[in-house]
């Protein structure tokens, strides 16, 4: 189901915290610690879980001694881990105050490296409430110039914030705004200018906040603890979509203004 699909009440309601259920398989067996960010603070997970929804995860355990225990993630913040837990264990995760824009950027950059699109399209629900709900105060030069220092050509979000200037940036300060920002993301708001005068001639309907044209497609890791099998199961409204696969490495530790 896109979006449009539903209603934006409806949305964010789903945003809250709901039950699930997961294969009770994926609870047994060793917890494995990882030790985050540069205070090395740890995070308890259970590994059949951390291996059953995260291809990423489910690679390096794979690939070591049936024995580790421990995994580092130098340059993963602490809070950002811990909403990715939530999303692992239950389906959603709190999301921040409605000004702070960055964390959510920064969850949804973990989720790519994670390879986890599912929790990158939850992210991008969370967007699509805010700004049905026109809070966008919290959209600075500071967070697009994030956006676009921490992805790669043809990376979503970089599209999303696009979409976000062009829809929401008739404000004075949007305007200053896109003044200040690198050529590339010129070349991004005109695609996205091209994109909605192309809808205008064919008269689709077009409703800001619905970010669905932006989900990625979703993968499926096979269930279990010894299953190394990965498939994509891909919903039409997502098809050939292009997205930035790349990893994060150390681009989260310094930030550098890159004009690419």
């Amino acid at each position: 189901m896109s979006l449009g699909d539903r209603s934006p009440g409806q949305i964010c309601a789903q945003l809250k915290p709901e039950r699930i259920m997961h294969d009770e398989n994926v609870f047994y067996g060793a917890m494995i610690v990882v030790k985050l960010g540069k205070t090395q603070r740890e995070a308890h997970v259970h590994r059949g879980l951390l291996r059953s929804r995260s291809p990423y995860f489910h690679s390096i355990l794979e690939d070591r001694h049936a024995k580790t225990s421990r995994i580092t993630l130098y340059d993963v913040e602490a809070d950002v881990f811990f909403a990715f837990l939530s999303w692992l264990y239950a389906d959603c995760f709190v999301p921040p105050r409605r000004d702070d824009w960055l964390s959510l950027c920064k969850l949804w950059l973990a989720a790519e490296r994670f390879q986890v699109p599912a929790l990158q399209n939850k992210v991008f629900e969370v967007f699509s409430c805010r700004l049905y709900q026109r809070e966008v105060d919290g959209l600075d030069l500071e967070i697009f110039h994030y956006v676009y220092d921490n992805t790669g050509p043809g990376s979503m979000l970089r599209k999303v914030f696009a979409h976000i200037a062009l829809s929401y940036g008739r404000q004075d300060a949007f305007a200053q705004m896109r003044k200040d920002m690198p050529p590339v993301f010129h070349a991004d708001y005109a695609a996205q200018h091209a994109d909605r005068a192309q809808k205008w001639e064919e008269q689709i309907t077009i409703d800001d906040w619905d970010l669905t044209g932006f989900l990625l497609p979703e993968l499926v890791v096979t269930k279990g603890e010894n299953s190394a099998a990965v498939k994509t199961d891909t919903e039409q409204d997502c098809r050939n979509r292009d997205r930035h696969d790349g990893p994060m490495d150390e681009r989260d530790i310094k930030r550098k203004r890159t004009r690419e």
